[in-house]
């Protein structure tokens, strides 16, 4: 049997996890632009989408547990780890997170729609990663659009573990591509969805449509799709997508049929950041109670999408209490503050030149453990200087161009040496800031050699108050093999020092950096996810030259 081509696994690091996350993230942004475009409230839409976020993660970590592992289960009062997924179980769990949500906000919004074209593309991003990672891929074949794996993936492994092939085989048998196949199909649900969108007539029927679709490309699909135990002549999982598929079809044209008009998509009384706030709690509380049953990608990816209901949460309720019980103390703070400043006279500094330039040198450290997708646990070290130039244009504007350099090694069951050099260029405005680069060299992620990366980071709001940012590839003295991605909030100190927190991948993070005397600063980094999951870092600065 031939096949067209062998999948190239080596050729992004991490593949799989990168794309489960950014396929997260794009999905996040559709259905929080959907929430957007109907007027929403914000805050409460971040929570509603947080909470079907993890409901869908349990869900489907539910779905895979077999009625053995159940009564193990109950048995040892805790439930077996799993990195396996159901797709069932993944729209119930989320289903289900709605249903309660929303009777918790009281908030009656109808939401199903604005998963429906999230849903979809996100399959597109998450099975590029399945291709590339090596997972849900098809039966054997001779089909001449037939794909192999190489040595060591996990097709290769189960065709070796079943004596399909000989341990000196280079690759494993051609099988069906059914990633491919998913992402065509996903295509054409996504052009289906949005040519029917204005045709149907209820809210919720376009989400419908999609699990209509979905599901019965899925159940055809599993007949070429590897693994599964088979009951009176079909997969477990054909006969709970057969069932999906025909009840919600019902469903759809039932309600296409009672009613000629859409209702208004949503009622809501108002906002009430009390039970936001405690919505948002229950959130962080999922999170630390599963922490060990989450893998560390499930839990960093739900931290991410945690984070804007905590902060939103946050500020709305500071707000809220502000304007309620300290109304009258901000009154009397601008009165006495305006006594006090008229009765002050030329007692100002006169102002500094903020037009300075000058070089910096910095010094860093790191070292933790990671554990590797569907991998062993990862200790490593890794050291690194640079050198920076720093224009400041204004009070608040300044841009830096700098080049780094970093080395180390990454150990597991063997060791991998650590090489690379980090050019950059970050220009900070005071209500925002950007920033590019890139990694070259011997890297190292997620179990995977690479030798070129992306380096990006965004922040907005003011850097001496407080700020977002999301860093991608932006961490000294290197991102490999960790934390490459990073997502947080900050808030500016004196003298130009910070205090960031966020999550990232080597988990939840706090990063002050904390300016001493004479152009010297020090920055330590300190991130934990679990036992396995951690980092610590400490970066020191040389400011040069003009003070």
């Amino acid at each position: 049997m031939n096949s067209l081509f062998t999948v190239p696994m080596n050729y992004l690091g991490g593949s799989y996890a990168i794309f489960y996350l950014f396929a997260f993230i794009v999905g996040f942004f559709i259905v929080l632009y959907e929430g957007y475009r109907r007027k929403w409230p914000l805050v409460s839409w971040f929570i509603v989408m947080a909470w079907c976020s993890i409901w869908a993660i349990i869900g489907s970590k539910l779905g895979v547990i077999s009625i053995e592992e159940w009564n193990a289960a109950l048995h040892h009062g805790s439930l077996p780890a799993t990195v396996e997924k159901s797709f069932l179980g993944g729209i119930l769990g989320g289903l289900l997170g709605v249903f309660f949500i929303l009777r918790l906000l009281k908030l009656r919004l109808s939401v199903s729609d604005t998963f429906a074209f999230a849903l979809p593309i996100g399959l597109i991003i998450g099975r590029i990663g399945c291709f590339l990672g090596g997972c849900c891929f098809g039966t054997t074949t001779s089909v001449p659009w037939a794909v192999t794996y190489p040595a060591n993936s996990h097709a290769y492994n189960i065709h070796l573990a079943k004596g399909l092939i000989d341990p000196s085989a280079s690759t494993s048998l051609p099988v069906h591509p059914t990633q491919l196949y998913e992402i065509v199909f996903s295509l054409m649900i996504v052009l289906i969805l949005l040519i029917c969108r204005k045709r149907l007539k209820r809210e919720g029927s376009i989400f419908c449509l999609f699990i209509v679709f979905y599901c019965g490309f899925r159940f055809f699909e599993e007949f070429v799709r590897e693994g599964g135990s088979v009951v009176l002549g079909l997969k477990h999982v054909q006969w709970g997508l057969l069932l999906l598929c025909l009840s919600v079809l019902i469903f759809l044209i039932w309600r296409e049929r009672i009613q000629n008009v859409k209702p208004k998509s949503f009622e809501f009384t108002q906002d009430n950041p009390y039970r936001n706030v405690i919505a948002t709690i229950s959130l962080v509380l999922f999170l630390f109670i599963g922490r060990n049953w989450f893998t560390p990608l499930e839990t960093n990816t739900l931290a991410i999408i945690i984070l804007p209901a905590f902060v939103g949460t946050s500020i709305q309720i500071t707000r809220y209490l502000s304007r309620k019980y300290l109304r009258w103390a901000e009154i009397t703070i601008i009165l006495v503050s305006i006594v006090f400043i008229s009765s002050g006279t030329d007692t100002q500094a006169p102002p500094e030149n903020t037009k300075t330039g000058f070089f910096s040198i910095s010094l860093s450290g790191m070292t933790g453990e990671y554990v590797e997708t569907c991998g062993p646990t990862h200790n490593y070290g890794v050291f690194g200087s640079g050198v920076s130039y720093t224009k400041k244009l204004s009070q608040y504007d300044k841009f830096e161009l700098g080049v780094r350099g970093y080395s180390g090694t990454d150990n597991n069951w063997g060791s991998y040496q650590i090489l690379g050099i980090n050019p950059y260029f970050q220009s900070d405005f005071h209500w925002i800031g950007f920033g590019i680069g890139g990694h070259f060299g011997d890297l190292y992620f997620d179990g995977e050699p690479i030798s070129t990366f992306l380096q990006a980071a965004l922040r907005i709001g003011p850097y001496d108050k407080f700020f977002i940012e999301a860093r991608l590839g932006d961490h000294f003295p290197g991102s490999f093999p960790a934390p490459l991605l990073k997502l947080g909030i900050g808030f500016g100190l004196k003298n130009e020092g910070s205090l960031r927190l966020g999550i990232s991948d080597a988990g939840f993070y706090l990063n002050p950096y904390i300016p001493l005397r004479k152009g010297i600063a020090i920055s330590p980094f300190i991130a934990y996810g679990d036992e396995e999951t951690y980092q610590l870092g400490l970066t020191l600065r040389f400011r040069l030259g003009n003070q």
